[in-house]
C-alpha cells in the first residue's frame, strides 16, 4: 500500500520505464494477443535451437532436424543480469 509500481520494457538496444498511467485500451489488448498465442496449444512453438541447449539433449539428429550440433558462432551478452 503506498507503493507506485511501474513497468520495464527491455528491448535488444533500449530499456523503456513506463508509467500505470501509460497502459491504455490498446496496451491491454495488444499484452491479451500476446498471452493467447503463448498459450495457443494447437499450434506449435517455433523451434529455436542453439547449441548451448542441444549439448545437453539425448535426441540425436538423425530424430531432431533442429539439432544444433557445433556450438554458436556468437555469444550474445545480456547487461542486467
Amino acid at each position: 500500500q503506498g507503493l507506485k509500481v511501474k513497468g520495464l520494457l527491455v528491448y535488444g538496444d533500449h530499456e523503456e520505464v513506463f508509467e500505470p498511467e501509460e497502459v491504455d485500451q490498446e496496451f491491454v489488448q495488444t499484452l491479451q494477443a500476446l498471452i493467447k498465442r503463448l498459450a495457443n496449444t494447437g499450434e506449435p512453438a517455433v523451434k529455436v535451437p542453439a547449441w548451448s541447449e542441444c549439448q545437453f539433449c539425448d535426441i540425436s539428429a538423425i530424430y531432431c532436424t533442429e539439432r544444433v550440433e557445433q556450438p554458436d558462432r556468437e555469444k550474445g551478452t545480456i547487461g542486467r543480469f
